[in-house]
């Protein structure tokens, strides 16, 4: 299906809802952990930060694994959390 484009949202501006409140699974959050934690024991890629925006607004953020496949590696952190990022915020609506 074709999208309707991307979005630029104002520094701070993105809003925060919850998966129930955006007609998801409120176990949503828990299920794109444990699919994230099984690709990183699969060795797909050693850590991830996803961010799930629906209708706009930001419903999940995750952050699972390390910077890289080492044992002593740090894990990964999101580099600017999105609840309280001053960049502006692009959304990919499909």
């Amino acid at each position: 299906a074709v999208g309707t484009g991307i979005s630029v949202h104002p520094r701070g501006t993105l809003p925060i809802s919850s998966p129930l409140a955006e007609g998801c699974v409120l176990t949503l959050t828990t299920q794109l952990r444990l699919r994230l934690e099984q690709a990183i024991g699969a060795k797909a890629f050693p850590g991830a930060a996803l961010v799930v925006l629906r209708h706009g607004a930001v419903i999940s953020e995750i952050v699972a694994g390390r910077e890289t496949y080492a044992d002593t590696a740090p894990a990964v952190t999101p580099t600017v959390p999105v609840r309280s990022s001053k960049r502006p915020a692009h959304v990919l609506h499909r």
